[in-house]
């Protein structure tokens, strides 16, 4: 609906994309308010010009590729982190078992865990961490969707044993 400006995690996209799974909650929240931001100020702002998009055209469903970041201090004074793909969660058991699901590199060092999910590629596309000390999620974010060629072969040397924790 054209008239209809809204973002955040009670929103869904209307029944005619026939993605009843698909909410904000699946995408990064500051690219979700700066599109919406964009659109507000192009109905409101005489002088602004919105960004443009690559193809020229505006799709149908707004596209979204930030990753999703998701953090949480927990009971304990645990810091959680999750940093993955925009989209749907998917249930981790379940993506195991897909043929073409990549590598898991997880530590437990002093009962911090670490888990980076490598794709069939190389690339990092899920970061999970469970810390008793801060965790700096603009640093850790930096490795989202970089190769595991580009972080010193990281793949060859946590399976030759060489790293123990993933976070030192």
């Amino acid at each position: 609906d054209p008239l209809i400006y809204a973002g955040g995690s009670l929103t869904k996209f209307k029944r005619g994309y026939y993605r009843d799974d698909w909410s904000h909650t699946c995408f990064n929240s500051k690219q979700v308010g700066t599109m919406l931001a964009n659109e507000l100020f192009t109905q409101y702002d005489p002088i602004f010009t919105p960004p443009k998009t690559p193809s020229g055209k505006h799709p149908l469903i707004p596209l979204y590729n930030k990753s999703k970041r998701v953090s949480a201090v927990l009971p304990g004074n645990l810091h959680y982190l999750q940093i993955s793909q925009a989209g749907p969660t998917v249930d981790y058991e379940k993506a195991k078992k897909i043929e073409n699901y990549g590598t898991d590199l997880i530590t437990n060092h002093n009962n911090n865990y670490f888990r980076l999910h490598l794709d069939s590629t190389g690339i990092v596309r899920t970061i999970v961490c469970l810390h008793h000390n801060k965790i700096d999620v603009t640093n850790l974010s930096q490795l989202y969707g970089l190769h595991e060629r580009l972080l010193n072969n990281l793949r060859q040397r946590y399976n030759e044993h060489l790293i123990t924790d993933l976070f030192t």
